[in-house]
């Protein structure tokens, strides 16, 4: 009761400090069609196609250790302790991948790198669903997923402040970002409640969550050839660039005229 009771305060707290952000004095409005324009912008087609096989794995194994969990368990108090020091784990990963992740060279090696050990680590429960299983995938997961979700994120991030036609359209591919996240998740759930369905033994959905656990793999196979380029800061140093050499031209041209 305590742990739900905090859990409500923090989340009507939240609530209440969301109508305080500042919000536009003048709000535009939305153009989602911006959020789609893959013809146009082909590393954006890449990174959305990315996201939606990115949300393959999230949409499943988001309630589906939690589940292995409590069955192994069978207590809710495991599943808690389960879920802090994974929590704990993730948190000191999440500020090394940030630490380690600025040069967009390692960001992309520890991105491939941490991709295949979460696919890879996923493979355990084929073997056996126990707590050591369950011990090892969590640690293992907790520490490798934050150098996968770090450089993605901001993959995406800078690939919308590319130039000022998306950053002026931030909202719209946010918005169809979530999205791509969304279908991918749908998509593993139907398929999950398909093999549930109509499988006879549990071994299919172990095999289901081992497959859809490289998903992450994939997505760095997709992404591979995207490339950040600052076309808003080469527009502002070239205009900068003709700004400073005007002057002189008018003199020339001046000099030029009083000779004639």
């Amino acid at each position: 009761h305590l742990v739900f009771g905090l859990s409500v305060a923090l989340f009507a707290t939240l609530f209440y400090l969301s109508f305080r952000v500042p919000s536009a004095k003048q709000p535009e409005p939305l153009h989602l069609s911006e959020g789609f324009r893959f013809g146009v912008d082909i590393d954006w087609r890449r990174l959305w196609i990315g996201s939606s096989v990115f949300g393959l794995r999230e949409g499943l194994f988001s309630f589906y250790i939690g589940l292995m969990v409590y069955f192994v368990t069978k207590s809710e108090e495991g599943l808690g302790i389960y879920g802090l020091w994974t929590g704990l784990l993730s948190l000191i990963a999440f500020y090394l991948a940030g630490k380690c992740t600025r040069s967009v060279i390692w960001g992309r090696r520890l991105m491939f790198l941490a991709s295949w050990i979460v696919g890879i680590v996923g493979l355990v429960f084929i073997w056996e669903v126990s707590r050591r299983s369950l011990i090892v995938f969590g640690a293992v997961t907790a520490t490798a997923l934050p150098f996968m979700l770090v450089p993605f994120g901001v993959m995406n991030m800078n690939e919308i402040d590319e130039s000022d036609r998306s950053a002026r359209f931030r909202s719209e591919h946010l918005i169809s970002r979530e999205l791509a996240l969304g279908l991918g998740r749908i998509i593993s759930l139907c398929t999950f409640l398909i093999v549930a369905i109509y499988a006879k033994s549990a071994s299919s959905l172990v095999t289901l969550a081992a497959c859809l656990g490289f998903a992450h793999a994939i997505v760095t196979w997709v992404v591979r050839k995207v490339r950040y380029d600052n076309r808003r800061e080469r527009r502002d140093n070239h205009q900068s660039h003709v700004v400073f050499e005007q002057p002189s031209r008018l003199r020339s041209i001046r000099g030029n005229k009083k000779l004639k």
